[in-house]
């Protein structure tokens, strides 16, 4: 039990290194928004015939006069068309992927060369809970003038669009 109380620090930072790796392995592919659109061309085609018949009789009687008889039939056909277009737009939208599951941050601590006039640097990253807006932080501090590992931050943060 002592060695996790003196090593705290450490077996916390490996933990969340563990965490963040797997989180990054495991992330989803984005998903893919869809548009159906669709054509309609309505055709309507009318056909109109007409037919004329037309009976012509010529007759002959013993005097000499004839009379004929005539059958002549004519068939008139007359088309017409109409087209109509209808365009329908349906827009099926599939949220896309969800925000990175991660980041990563990298700052320069300036309060601490005003009042001791050393450079720190705070390097850290953290991982999305679930598909929450919030992340666990994990940000160490690094004294650059003395080459040392200085504190460790561990925090919850919420990420607002």
């Amino acid at each position: 039990m002592t060695i996790l109380l003196k090593f705290w620090k450490e077996i916390l930072i490996v933990v969340l290194s563990i965490v963040i790796y797997i989180q990054y392995k495991n992330k989803p592919e984005p998903k893919v928004e869809v548009q159906v659109q669709e054509k309609i061309v309505y055709k309507d085609k009318i056909v109109y015939v007409d037919k004329v018949i037309v009976e012509e009789e010529v007759i002959t009687k013993p005097d000499g006069t004839r009379t004929e008889k005539k059958k002549r039939t004519e068939t008139k056909k007359s088309k017409e068309e109409t087209k109509k277009k209808e365009d329908k737009k349906q827009e099926i939208q599939i949220p896309l992927a969800p925000p990175p599951s991660m980041h990563i941050n990298l700052g320069l601590d300036v309060l601490s060369k005003f009042k001791r006039d050393e450079y720190v640097m705070l390097f850290g990253g953290g991982l999305r809970l679930g598909k929450t807006p919030f992340l666990i932080t994990l940000n160490p501090t690094i004294n650059l003038s003395k080459a040392k590992f200085e504190n460790v931050f561990v925090g919850i943060t919420w990420e607002i669009d």
